[in-house]
């Protein structure tokens, strides 16, 4: 994703799409303050499937020893060794030229952890918080919070400070939103003692069989609470406050978010896309998506 090794220290820095190395702190990604550094040195930038470094400086970058010429760009490569001077003293190797990716930053450590579409944080043993991405949207999820996010965010997690940074990629975004107008299918197989629930997920002409799982029984909980809303207009039709998902499902908040997360993982091996929208929430409430739904109750 982009990844600069210190060669003077063990700290690393991950590029953002657009990233900027200088003397002023209040524009600088990176900061750097050695004599004859700039406040705008230079600019790394995620290009056409590479990355591209731009000198914006008086005194100089350079890329193996050799200086850019100013306002040019030029190509890195993984192993370059990148200097934002000539005696190396502010140098770094580049090990990695993947694309940039979303995560989280704890600029303390320099510690990262990328981010996937659906995260449990720090892992699902020991879940304190979710960040789940809904297109071009990111939210953060903690007990009965669910707040949209950008760039910037900061929490708290295992008692220390970290800060989210999305790294959008425009080409990424777009397709997900045009899926979203459809309306898919959920039919549920449900056991007579409703200790089993199945469920049969069809969406764009194919059908994925989604076998019996004990967080589907959330989903029918959802699915039966937006059939009963069924004369309320859609952007208020399903809403459940979570103390009443709680109280019918008999579990804990943090055992519910677990089950959400579970829920939008198994939907993902079918589909992105609704693995982000089926289950939606908003502060203190939570709803299944839009869609069609089938419940055969008895075997």
């Amino acid at each position: 994703m982009g990844i600069f090794n210190s060669i003077h220290s063990k700290t690393s820095i991950y590029l953002k799409p657009v990233h900027i190395f200088g003397r002023d702190s209040n524009t600088a990604d990176t900061v750097i303050s050695h004599q004859g550094s700039s406040r705008l040195h230079c600019v790394l930038r995620w290009q056409a499937g590479h990355w591209f470094v731009t000198d914006e400086s008086k005194n100089g970058c350079f890329i193996n020893g050799k200086r850019i010429e100013k306002g040019h760009s030029l190509c890195l490569a993984k192993g370059d060794v990148f200097s934002t001077c000539k005696n190396n003293s502010a140098a770094w190797t580049f090990e990695d030229e993947s694309a940039p990716k979303p995560i989280i930053l704890n600029k303390e450590s320099s510690r990262w952890i990328e981010l996937e579409p659906l995260n449990i944080l720090p892992d699902e043993n020991t879940p304190e918080c979710q960040i789940v991405q809904q297109g071009q949207h990111w939210f953060f999820e903690k007990d009965h919070e669910h707040v949209s996010i950008s760039e910037g965010f900061s929490f708290l997690m295992e008692g220390k400070h970290w800060h989210f940074f999305p790294n959008f990629l425009l080409q990424e975004t777009e397709y997900v939103a045009d899926q979203k107008r459809e309306i898919p299918e959920i039919i549920f197989d449900v056991s007579r003692n409703e200790e089993h629930v199945g469920i049969i997920f069809r969406s764009q002409n194919e059908e994925f069989n989604l076998g019996r799982k004990i967080h589907h029984y959330l989903i029918l909980e959802l699915a039966r609470h937006r059939l009963e809303d069924s004369d309320a207009q859609e952007s208020d039709r399903g809403w459940m406050s979570n103390d009443l998902v709680l109280h019918r499902l008999g579990i804990d908040m943090n055992h519910l978010n677990i089950q959400i997360y579970r829920a939008r993982k198994a939907i993902k091996e079918y589909s992105q896309n609704w693995s982000q929208h089926l289950i939606e929430r908003r502060r203190g409430e939570m709803r299944l998506h839009e869609c069609k739904i089938e419940i055969n109750k008895g075997y």
